[in-house]
């Protein structure tokens, strides 16, 4: 009898235990939680995740603490962006009800480039912290949620719109194209040939190509002026996607405008030097340089704001530095292909060079950095 006693005593006073008390761990689930990272060639975040029960022990709560700056979602649905370093409780019933599915053992995911298992931590029981109320929505964020920032919204969808100009260019003009798009040719002097020089320069695939090659520089300033903080360009830049696509048409317009101008100040230059028609050439080679750089900004830009490799200030500012260092390279390379082809002294077309290319490029990008 007393051993019947002892043992109805035990049962209540566990139950008791499981209900009653606050701060007991019924499951721990931080030797079951998994680091991996994403299937990508380039350095990608780090994530981590745990599959949990929500049905079990159904009347427990859940305490889930995650580093700062790390995003949590559910079976691929987003939770909530923690800002900083974040310890809290919920109950699991609040947890199924904002996060209905069949399926009892749920996929828990934290991003965060460089996550550790001591980062985060997820455990089942009853806890002396007050729990967190989930938002009768499921698509709304337990915290603050994630900001997306408008420039990055911005660039995505400006990218788009170049990608399908360039499609449709690739469509109506594919031999011009891939004559621009070749850097083998960077090293070639065949546009300088006689059947190049008479080239004119206001035809439709031509003034095509130029609309969209200042789409993509304004692009840049746009982005440069952004994360490297210039003065000037982060001024008039600054605003929602709307504004930011009004500045981005408006820029390429004078950009257009300038870009005319250049051609016009080396048919000047050309004629002063008395070097022919050579100004488109001129022209069309140094074009090529600054697209070959570009579509290499670009596809670097695309792979940092979605695999966060590095800082987006550091990245423009290796790729500004490296967009100068190269054009000044081409630079060089066309004065040797000219003194092969043009009957001029190395000291005039080093003049011209400087008079028609140099001097025009150094000031306008005084003007812009600052």
């Amino acid at each position: 009898m007393r051993d019947k006693l002892r043992i109805v005593f035990l049962s209540v006073l566990a139950i008791y235990c499981l209900t009653a008390a606050r701060g007991q761990v019924i499951t721990n689930y931080d030797s079951e939680i998994l680091i991996e990272s994403r299937d990508t060639w380039s350095a990608s975040p780090e994530f981590a995740k745990v599959v949990i029960d929500l049905d079990e022990f159904a009347m427990t709560d859940l305490s889930v603490s995650v580093p700062a700056n790390s995003s949590v979602f559910i079976d691929k649905v987003m939770w909530f962006y923690a800002n900083s370093d974040t310890t809290f409780t919920i109950s699991l019933g609040n947890l199924r009800k904002g996060f209905p599915s069949e399926v009892k053992g749920r996929e828990f995911v934290v991003y965060k480039k460089g996550i550790r298992l001591d980062d985060v931590s997820f455990k089942k029981g009853r806890f002396d912290q007050a729990s967190l109320e989930l938002p009768a929505s499921e698509n709304e964020v337990l915290s603050q949620s994630r900001e997306v920032s408008p420039m990055e919204q911005f660039f995505f969808l400006a990218v788009l719109v170049v990608f399908m100009l360039i499609s449709l260019f690739k469509l109506m003009y594919p031999d011009v194209l891939s004559l621009i798009l070749r850097p083998d040719l960077v090293f070639s002097s065949e546009d300088f040939s006689e059947s190049n020089t008479g080239t004119k320069f206001f035809t439709e695939e031509v003034l095509f190509f130029l609309v969209i090659f200042t789409m993509l520089l304004m692009l840049v300033f746009m982005i440069g002026g952004e994360y490297l903080k210039m003065p000037l360009l982060q001024q008039i830049a600054t605003g929602d996607v709307t504004y930011m696509f009004f500045v981005w048409l408006l820029g390429t317009g004078v950009l257009l405008m300038i870009t005319m101008l250049k051609y016009l100040w080396l048919k000047v230059c050309a004629f002063v030097f008395g070097l022919g028609k050579v100004e488109f050439v001129h022209f069309f080679y140094m074009m090529r340089v600054a697209s070959v750089i570009l579509m290499v900004i670009y596809f670097s830009l695309i792979i940092c704001f979605t695999n966060d490799v590095m800082s987006l200030s550091i990245l423009m500012n290796y790729l500004l530095m490296g967009f100068f260092i190269i054009y000044i390279f081409g630079l060089v390379v066309l004065f040797f292909i000219m003194s092969k082809n043009v009957s001029l002294k190395n000291y005039h077309l080093f003049s011209y060079l400087c008079t028609a290319e140099l001097v025009p490029f150094l000031v306008l990008s005084k003007l812009i950095i600052g």
